[in-house]
């Protein structure tokens, strides 16, 4: 059957929410709203938006969550309004529940940057909740010329003559790596990890708390996009072929990519972020499904791009000409405008929330499978 992938995208975060919230009306649920502190460009209120289906206390859940990048949060919700669209809850099969938790960054999204409201990547922060924070002597010693005062000038092109420098000698993968990385140490630079709780993953905490409570097997999928040959999805994992999550995740999903082997792109850490559920959750096993979606086909990253974009939201001003701009650049980075990537990203969503639920059907309960959640990581 064909979709309209117009019923479902939209422009704002506003127009995300409005959608969410109608088609779990249409679906019979009742969704949870989390108010944001902050307020998007327009003004708008912001929220994270949770709706269930499904036996509370089920020990079999499958959790759908978007925007944890905040930018790449259009098309999680995307799906997420088509997945709850089609859905027979009187068909779901027992003892599994399914939980959406809709745009867990909702200020990231509305300003479209990956970050949150206190420039913290959500990813690394959820990764790494607690100290000690990991070193990064590399990032250290190339913060100044990578986070900048002002974006022109003197101090501009002396920043630039530095970072050249560093990449001739270096090379441009091996620079890129140390960017991407991020630290735990300097709060207005790129990719900041974050030293502390964020709002976003104190909400995930009552969520999982109010939701999760007596889930024993959990299959999370993590929509993203950016990353891959335009309009691909694919699966991506940290873990190491012979792990039992590798070999759960490549029975279950067609195409899954370990992230790893030098690509200067995607930084590798320890655990995806929601294995950190298992330590909200106690007894809990934990799997996680990361789905990117392609936007562009470049074998590197774009820093001057990133720089600025740090030094708008961080030391300028969005609203600028300039910043406008630039932020149209970071959507399109992260999000396609385009009917027919829209169609194909669908589609593939679908497939694969169709998947994660067989996959729960099918071995939800095979003890063979499963009991190796990431607790105590890293």
């Amino acid at each position: 059957m064909s979709i309209d992938p117009d019923r479902y995208f939209t422009r704002t975060v506003d127009a995300a929410d409005r959608r969410f919230l109608a088609a779990c009306a249409r679906a019979g649920l009742d969704p949870v709203r989390f108010l944001h502190p902050r307020k998007g460009p327009a003004d708008e209120e912001l929220a994270t938006t949770v709706a269930s289906v499904g036996p509370a206390g089920a020990p079999l859940h499958l959790l759908v969550v978007s925007g944890t990048h905040g930018a790449e949060g259009h098309t999680g919700s995307a799906i997420q309004c088509a997945a709850i669209e089609g859905l027979d809850a009187a068909r779901l099969p027992a003892g599994l529940a399914i939980t959406f938790v809709h745009l867990i960054n909702p200020w990231g999204c509305a300003w479209d940057r990956k970050e949150n409201e206190d420039n913290v990547d959500l990813h690394r922060a959820l990764t790494y909740p607690d100290p000690p924070w990991p070193e990064t002597p590399d990032y250290d010693a190339v913060t100044e010329f990578l986070n900048l005062p002002t974006w022109d000038g003197r101090a501009r092109a002396e920043a630039d003559a530095r970072l050249a420098d560093w990449i001739s000698r270096l090379g441009f993968a091996a620079m890129a790596a140390i960017a991407v990385t991020g630290t735990h140490r300097h709060r207005d630079g790129l990719r900041f990890n974050g030293n502390g709780p964020t709002w976003s993953s104190r909400t995930l905490a009552r969520i999982l708390d109010a939701f999760l409570p007596g889930a024993r097997r959990i299959l999370v999928l993590d929509i993203h996009t950016g990353f891959g040959p335009t309009g691909l999805g694919q699966m991506m994992t940290y873990a190491g072929p012979d792990t039992r999550e590798s070999r759960r995740l490549h029975r279950w999903f067609p195409r899954v990519q370990q992230v790893g082997g030098g690509q200067s792109r995607l930084a590798v850490h320890p655990c995806m972020p929601y294995h950190r559920i298992a330590d909200r959750l106690s007894g809990a096993d934990v799997c996680v499904a990361a789905l990117e979606f392609g936007t562009d086909n470049a074998p590197t990253i774009d820093l001057d791009l990133i720089r600025e974009e740090s030094f708008i939201h961080l030391r300028g001003d969005p609203f600028s000409p300039e910043g406008r701009i630039l932020r149209a650049r970071m959507r399109k980075r992260f999000y396609w405008e385009y009917l027919g990537w829209k169609a194909e990203v669908l589609a593939q969503g679908l497939d694969s929330f169709a998947a994660c639920l067989a996959a729960l059907d099918r071995d939800g309960r095979d003890d063979s499978l499963w009991n190796d959640s990431k607790k105590g990581m890293p």
